[in-house]
């Protein structure tokens, strides 16, 4: 879904691949699961080909996903090489209606079309007219709700990131395994 959406945004993406406990069945509630990994995956989709267009790379890198599964819990870890985040920009990340959109550049209205949907593309807008898809970025609310959800249910979200080649998003679930008496939310 999140590489259709980059297709549909920027007429390119990265490849991906999946590694670590591929085996493994991940017991968790799965419309968040759905939701925080499509943010985390997103952005880094995101970032790996504005570098590459920013840098003239011939070919994107390709997104690497771990996941891992320990006594209790889910590890995901998202690595990308799409530059990474500036110190400066690190401590906004996290922040309700901040986005690195607002600092990329794009102009309000990259369709030409007099949109009233600010910073999306016509392709964008179509697929929000349409139901089939919504923006790749810009809104500001991916990350802070995909931690807002990661913690609530006992997980973590965190972000490493190596200015001037990429990220790695660690996001952390409990599982969910077990009776519901036993948990506790």
């Amino acid at each position: 879904m999140v590489q259709n959406m980059c297709e549909m945004h920027y007429t390119t993406s990265p490849g991906y691949y999946i590694d670590g406990d591929v085996d493994e069945t991940i017991s968790y509630i799965p419309s968040h699961f759905e939701y925080i990994t499509c943010e985390l995956l997103k952005n880094a989709f995101r970032a790996t080909v504005e570098l590459s267009n920013r840098s003239n790379r011939s070919a994107h890198p390709p997104i690497q996903i771990t996941i891992t599964k320990g006594e209790g819990y889910v590890g995901v870890r998202i690595r990308d090489q799409g530059g990474g985040i500036s110190k400066s920009n690190m401590r906004n990340v996290f922040e309700y209606s901040w986005s690195s959109m607002q600092e990329s550049g794009e102009s309000a209205d990259d369709s030409g079309s007099g949109s009233s949907m600010a910073g999306m593309s016509m392709q964008t807008n179509l697929a929000l007219q349409q139901g089939i898809g919504g923006p790749i970025a810009g809104l500001g609310f991916g990350l802070p709700m995909a931690r807002l959800y990661a913690e609530y249910f006992g997980g973590s979200l965190d972000i490493v990131s190596m200015e001037g080649y990429g990220c790695d998003v660690f996001l952390k679930l409990r599982s969910i395994e077990g009776s519901v008496e036993e948990k506790q939310i």
